[in-house]
């Protein structure tokens, strides 16, 4: 069961994501990328007195660093698909070697 902390959240998340996708028309899994970016890198913080959000900068609420963000997060999936490939491989070599 969701705390109220972790509902609210997610109402924020999707106050985000949706905003990006209407305003640039980004889809809903690249919206979510660049809203996992922006907060990990506190680009914005949310208002939930207003139930909005802010930008750090009016800058970031462009096209071109959204692109970026969503090109960072793809790596960083992949850099993690990689990794889990290589604990899996290790794990499974381990076991047959012993």
């Amino acid at each position: 069961m969701k705390t109220r902390m972790e509902k609210q959240v997610n109402r924020m998340v999707s106050v985000f994501t949706k905003a990006v996708m209407d305003q640039f028309g980004f889809d809903e899994i690249d919206a979510k990328r660049i809203e996992r970016v922006y907060r990990k890198e506190k680009l914005f913080s949310f208002d939930s007195v207003a139930g909005g959000f802010t930008m750090k900068s009016g800058a970031f609420w462009e096209e071109y660093p959204m692109n970026k963000a969503v090109d960072v997060a793809k790596r960083i999936e992949h850099n993690d698909k990689m990794l889990e490939k290589e604990v899996t491989n290790s794990l499974i070599n381990q076991i047959n070697n012993g």
